[in-house]
């Protein structure tokens, strides 16, 4: 009985270790902050401005890392209603590194993060504008992909969308 026990004593670390540098597979994952948090589109006759948000995802500590590629926008206009001619599906190139524990305790712990811009505004959303007037409408936005391990990985965030001027 004695040997079984020394021995598994003795496979404790070694399972310990296996883990390697991360511990959650699969990745995850969560949206930190979208910048500018409301899209703001000012019309002027013909001419338009606006900032597509810049969206910042950050993995949990111990997380692998993920890359999203589709970008799938859906809109909804101020009562809930969705408004499916608007509906896209795009690529986008979102990658967020591994969080390691590598440098713990020594260090702080590396949290992965990426950002990428969200290609929510567009001429579609314009012409709605143009012939429909809505005050505002909210974009939700999915990113989907895979993570290092090859598990499917996704996101999902609103961002509203304000319209001013004529």
């Amino acid at each position: 009985m004695k040997p079984l026990r020394r021995m598994s004593w003795a496979t404790l670390p070694l399972l310990l270790a296996s883990c390697g540098w991360y511990t959650n597979v699969p990745a995850q994952i969560h949206v930190q902050s979208i910048v500018p948090a409301t899209v703001g589109v000012v019309v002027t006759g013909a001419n338009s401005t606006f900032t597509n948000p810049t969206v910042t995802a950050v993995g949990e500590y111990g997380s692998i890392g993920a890359t999203y590629t589709v970008c799938n926008v859906t809109y909804a206009d101020q009562t809930g209603h969705a408004i499916s001619n608007l509906s896209t599906n795009l690529a986008i190139n979102l990658r967020v590194e591994g969080a390691t524990l590598a440098s713990y305790p020594k260090g702080a712990p590396v949290q992965g993060t990426g950002n990428a811009v969200l290609p929510i505004v567009n001429k579609a959303v314009l012409d709605y504008y143009s012939t429909n007037k809505p005050g505002a409408l909210t974009a939700t936005v999915g990113l989907s992909g895979t993570d290092d391990a090859h598990y499917p990985v996704s996101l999902t965030t609103n961002v509203p969308i304000s319209f001013s001027g004529q």
